[in-house]
């Protein structure tokens, strides 16, 4: 599905891109995505946001563990820490750099 605020140029390339994949192999338009690797998608197209949630994954594997009826507390973020929305540039790719407190380590730390 193609987005709203996609110009006509964007859609036409889409369908073609479509058309293509589809002579070449076997596949169904299903939409928009919902779900992916356990993630819920939620998309807001009037504030213009794309949400994505764990909390079916997290209850899972708190549930798995018998941890499912533990109390929850909230573990605030440091004043320290900031984020910003990535931007893109007029090429239309994604520009975000990396912060200070960010490492390639990152990637091997679990959050729940």
């Amino acid at each position: 599905m193609v987005t709203e605020g996609a110009t006509s140029k964007d859609k036409k390339y889409v369908l073609q891109l479509k058309a293509l994949l589809s002579s070449e192999f076997e596949m169904k338009d299903l939409g928009e995505a919902k779900k992916i690797l356990g993630m819920e998608i939620t998309r807001d197209r009037v504030k213009g946001t794309l949400t994505i949630s764990q909390e079916s994954y997290v209850n899972r594997i708190l549930g798995n563990f018998g941890m499912d009826q533990s109390k929850s507390v909230s573990t605030p973020m440091g004043a320290h820490f900031s984020f910003q929305a990535a931007t893109v540039n007029g090429d239309g790719k994604g520009s975000i750099s990396k912060r200070s407190w960010e490492s390639d380590d990152d990637r091997h730390m679990i959050y729940l």
